[in-house]
């Protein structure tokens, strides 16, 4: 099966540009693409949940750090997509948070995430960075936990199938629609 661009999507209509570091051929082409040490700049949505008010389920939030005085019960959302994958890859993670407080910086909208995907347990770890002229050195947040990414497996019959996520099954969803 021949290996294509992975595309990276945060959420519904954000997307984020993939840089190819040195070239090398991708590990595991069969299952999935290895995207240990790939860097991307992107903008997209996070949910963003406080436990300090009655109502956590806040509206998604642009990736504006100034809108957020602290790395606090986050939640994000990444789609891949790839044909060696057979469709799309999900992963998610909940609540996850940085450990210092967040420092104002206007100057720059430079962000970067690098991506350690483990393609055997099908996790994906994310360390995100951005910098600000006036910092010593990048901020960097990273994920404490891998996020879970569900897989679709084909039943025998087009058009069916069901996704498993750990011990979880889920209906195979295509652009909104279930197949």
């Amino acid at each position: 099966m021949r290996c294509t661009n992975v595309i990276l999507t945060l959420l519904s209509g954000c997307s984020a540009h993939l840089i190819t570091p040195r070239p090398s051929p991708p590990m595991r082409c069969d299952s999935a693409i290895e995207l240990t040490g790939h860097q991307l700049r992107f903008h997209g949505h996070f949910h963003y949940e406080s436990s300090d008010e009655a109502d956590i389920n806040k509206p998604l939030i642009d990736l504006d750090f100034n809108k957020l005085p602290l790395w606090r019960n986050l939640s994000v959302d990444f789609s891949l997509q790839n044909s060696a994958l057979g469709s799309t890859l999900r992963c998610e993670a909940k609540f996850f948070s940085e450990s210092l407080d967040y420092r104002k910086c206007r100057a720059t909208r430079e962000h970067s995430a690098s991506f350690f995907f483990n393609a055997r347990e099908f996790t994906l770890n994310i360390i995100y960075s951005w910098r600000c002229p006036t910092w010593p050195r990048s901020k960097r947040i990273v994920i404490a936990q891998p996020m879970d990414c569900v897989t679709a497996q084909w039943v025998q019959r087009p058009g069916q199938g069901f996704i498993t996520c750990r011990a979880n099954s889920f209906k195979l969803v295509s652009s909104g629609k279930h197949l």
